[in-house]
């Protein structure tokens, strides 16, 4: 009971500060382009051209009723932790579904964005106001985070390749379709990938012995290795980070599970008895 307390100030605290972090980055497209730079070597480097990142938009200024709710909520459910602790998790479900609705569908006009620190924040904290639920969030979120977008085009300035005409030295490839590519979410980048893992975040939703921690720890290996090594010219963001954290829950919530022996399929160790 102290540590849901403990957990539910924590989130709180948490989902209230992210409200002033940036949950999104918004990109700017005119026009764009992949450089392909090919060395002495038949050595080659992809660069995107024509794409400007701005400025991080934090949750005050994109929300209009979202943020008082999301404040509401920071700033009650640690109270009615202390006073109900049973209804506390209800709060914090109302709070995580809130935060998943606007990363997957952001307010205004429909604009090329990825996922910011905050939007993490945002999320850690509605999971620890899920008390002692929250081993159960994983599965879900890692769902949900399919619909994020996980990966940015590098927007680093290309480098100065000096006569782009000549063809041993760079070649454009494409104008434009590229980065429909950088900012979209794993069902376009990975659909094999993207199917994986709902399949194994399913499975961990079972909670069946055996069966729930491989798929946790699958799901995770899968999103780390796509973490690892990301489609070319793209950059992970807050968006695949998620869902690497969503991966880690269901996997300990599916091991934490079958360790209690609270879920169908868990079976109990014999224990030899003596004779009377």
């Amino acid at each position: 009971m102290k540590w849901s307390r403990a957990f539910a100030l924590l989130g709180g605290a948490a989902l209230l500060g992210s409200l002033w972090l940036s949950w999104y980055e918004r990109f700017e497209r005119s026009d764009a382009a992949f450089i392909v730079t090919r060395g002495a070597n038949d050595t080659e480097s992809v660069s995107l051209l024509g794409m400007r990142e701005l400025d991080g938009v934090a949750a005050w200024s994109a929300f209009t009723a979202t943020d008082v709710v999301l404040a509401t909520l920071a700033l009650a459910t640690p109270v009615i932790a202390w006073r109900r602790p049973s209804a506390a998790p209800l709060f914090g479900a109302l709070a995580l579904a809130l935060v998943v609705f606007r990363l997957i569908e952001p307010p205004g006009p429909p604009v090329e964005h990825t996922l910011a620190i905050g939007a993490g924040v945002a999320l850690a904290g509605a999971v620890a106001l899920c008390g002692p639920y929250a081993r159960y969030a994983g599965a879900p979120l890692l769902i949900a985070a399919l619909w994020m977008p996980w990966y940015a085009a590098d927007v680093e300035p290309p480098p100065d390749v000096g006569n782009l005409a000549a063809p041993e030295l760079a070649a454009v490839l494409g104008s434009g379709e590229g980065v429909e590519l950088a900012l979209s979410t794993p069902w376009t980048l990975f659909t094999l990938t993207a199917v994986g893992l709902a399949i194994l975040a399913l499975a961990a939703l079972t909670r069946i012995r055996r069966v729930a921690p491989t798929a946790g720890a699958l799901a995770t290996l899968l999103v780390a290795a796509r973490l690892a090594f990301p489609p070319e010219a793209l950059e992970p963001r807050a968006g695949a980070f998620i869902a690497l954290g969503a991966a880690l829950l269901a996997w300990t919530g599916a091991w934490l599970s079958v360790r209690d022996e609270s879920t169908p399929g868990a079976a109990g160790p014999d224990v030899p008895r003596r004779a009377a």
